[in-house]
């Protein structure tokens, strides 16, 4: 394959105006203004059948970019190192075997590739997974205990997949350690740095044998990921910290809110020596498990790309688990009895504790708040918009609602939610809810305090469904099959798909257009959508989850991510009074996970098993 001939016409739209424009005489990667709208964007390049975007690095000999590979029709990121300079044949050829190995690697938090070779500069390339990544100094801001935990779990698995292969990465540091909006993170470069022979001399992540010139392993690796972590959770690496004492400080003395074993973990991660190291990734793990169980808090509903802990711990799970954690007497016939009397007390203050639980419904998965259940009539939406336009015709005419008229929201046996306020919440034709934050905050504060904090629950998960689905559709994009049509609100359809979607709208790529007619997309943006057919893009990502789950473990992990998905997507249609819609999704999130129903009527909502 050939790069394509620069003489060949390249036409584009603007990003700001969408207006084609002519490029082709234009200086590939050139920064140049819209002559319509002012807007700069960077022209593009061929590479191959790659189109380069936008640079992301560019250094003496290594360059990355933002790139769409046309064959598949997806963002992609492209790594170019330029032959015949500062690495040799032999270190290119290092690269692409590396590359190659870190290509078996399937695991979720492992960046994929997706080709490499040699270009006909004589250098080498590596097509990979895009992330759209946050700044390091962004993830370490963001950074609180639970979180860098969560992370830590994620690298250690992409970590574990690769030690299971045999594969070290032996260069581990934050430029390939990659957290996109959710913190959701991947790691790349395996490998990479020992085959370009970087220097680990002055690589402040590496570990003392490394820097001393001994082979990356499995130790080495660790001893890395406690710098990063560390830095992460403290802003400084343990070098800084340890710089005037020679000594480390331990990370839970550093940061009280990070638990004694876990700091101690850290602090044998950065041992010296490899062998006072743990002994293997399990074993932190295990730690950071144990962590999770006793302290952290419930998760919420949204999992940032399907890989949130769910946290928190069940009723039923929270009485075996204060009985399992008794503290332990010695033994002896009166001990025998005190232990009897102190377990039976247990008992009962747990059983106390259930019933009081389950009275409250509370939530193993959303936020606990002393907030009581929420109950809604079935045909609630359609009433409650009857009885808002009746309201509204009376306060037009000058006068208002009579007392106790219309239908209200009842949440346990005295709050309520009038339908006035009901009507009130914003509902943005795009689901971008930062535009209406005043109306936010308005509905709030007209809902009775005792309902505050489930509706600012509700209104956290369905104002964050556009970003959920933008970050879903950059990695799969939404396709129904050769049948599948793309409705719009204006009425119109098409047959095609939506191969991606970013902040400014979806890219609709048709079937139904003639060949030599031009171009075959179209812009599109949210608001152009038909209400079913956002429902169904949401959807569809929730069966994807299903689909993907290719053994038991992943079918029950699958389970909890399909469970919210549709959770999320059953409030949103509620939210925007698609009453039928949101009980179909709400009986399908039921279906993803039986028993929590209570969770569908935290929020009024109607699936099956009532």
């Amino acid at each position: 394959m050939t790069e394509h001939s620069s003489q060949s016409a390249m036409k584009i739209r603007c990003p700001g105006c969408q207006r084609k424009l002519d490029v082709s005489e234009l200086s590939p990667l050139s920064l140049f203004p819209c002559p319509h709208c002012g807007v700069e964007f960077r022209v593009p390049k061929w590479f191959q059948s790659i189109l380069l975007e936008d640079i992301l690095h560019e250094a003496a000999a290594l360059h990355v970019y933002r790139a769409l590979d046309t064959t598949l029709d997806r963002e992609v990121c492209v790594k170019v190192i330029t032959g015949g300079g500062r690495f040799s044949g032999e270190q290119l050829e290092a690269f692409l075997a590396v590359t190659r190995r870190m290509a078996t690697i399937g695991h979720p938090q492992v960046v994929s590739v997706y080709a490499c070779g040699r270009s006909d500069e004589g250098g080498a390339y590596a097509v990979q997974q895009y992330v759209r990544a946050l700044s390091y100094a962004s993830a370490r801001e963001r950074m609180e205990p639970a979180l860098l935990q969560r992370c830590a779990a994620g690298i250690i698995g992409a970590l574990m997949e690769a030690d299971a292969a045999g594969i070290c990465h032996g260069g581990l540091a934050p430029g390939n350690i990659l957290f996109d909006e959710d913190c959701f993170v991947k790691v790349t470069d395996f490998g990479v740095a020992r085959a370009l022979g970087k220097d680990a001399g002055a690589d402040p992540y590496a570990s003392p044998e490394v820097r001393d010139g001994a082979t990356a392993t499995r130790a080495s690796d660790m001893y890395s990921l406690a710098v990063v972590l560390y830095e992460l959770a403290t802003g400084r690496r343990p070098a800084e910290v340890g710089a005037t004492t020679g000594k480390t400080e331990p990370l839970h003395v550093a940061h009280p809110g990070y638990s004694q074993a876990f700091g101690e973990c850290l602090g044998r991660m950065l041992s010296k020596r490899p062998e006072d190291r743990p002994g293997s990734y399990n074993d932190v793990l295990k730690v950071l498990e144990e962590k999770s169980r006793a302290k952290q808090r419930p998760a919420k509903v949204l999992r940032g790309g399907g890989d949130l802990a769910t946290g928190g711990l069940r009723p039923e799970d929270a009485a075996a688990h204060a009985a399992m954690t008794a503290p332990r007497r010695k033994s002896g016939r009166g001990a025998t009895i005190v232990n009897v009397l102190l377990l039976g007390g247990l008992v009962a203050l747990c059983a106390l504790f259930l019933a009081y639980r389950l009275r409250q419904r509370r939530s193993d998965t959303m936020p606990i708040t002393d907030t009581p259940s929420l109950t809604l009539p079935t045909a609630l939406p359609t009433a409650l918009e009857a009885a808002t336009a009746t309201a509204e015709l009376q306060e037009a005419a000058g006068g208002t609602p009579a007392a106790g008229s219309g239908v209200t929201v009842t949440i346990g046996t005295a709050a309520t939610i009038a339908p006035a306020v009901w009507a009130s919440r914003p509902q943005p034709p795009d689901l971008d809810f930062t535009t209406t934050r005043e109306e936010n905050k308005r509905y709030l504060h007209a809902v009775p305090e005792a309902l505050q904090e489930t509706e600012r629950e509700r209104l956290r998960i369905v104002g964050s469904a556009r970003d959920y689905l933008q970050q879903t559709m950059r990695y799969i994009g939404y396709d129904r099959g050769e049948s599948g049509r793309i409705v719009l609100r204006n009425g119109r359809s098409y047959l095609g798909a939506i191969p991606r979607a970013n902040e400014k709208g979806l890219t609709v790529r048709r079937r139904d257009h003639a060949a030599g007619d031009g171009d075959n997309s179209m812009q599109v943006g949210f608001e152009d959508l038909a209400w079913p057919q956002l429902w169904d893009i949401f959807a569809f990502y929730a069966e994807k989850r299903q689909d993907m789950a290719s053994n038991k473990r992943q079918e029950r992990a699958a389970a909890v991510d399909v469970f919210d998905d549709y959770l999320r997507l059953a409030l949103l249609c509620d939210w925007y009074g698609f009453a039928e819609d949101s009980r179909r999704y709400a009986a399908l999130a039921v279906a993803a996970q039986p028993g929590k129903e209570y969770l569908l009527r935290k929020y009024g909502l109607h699936g099956a098993g009532k």
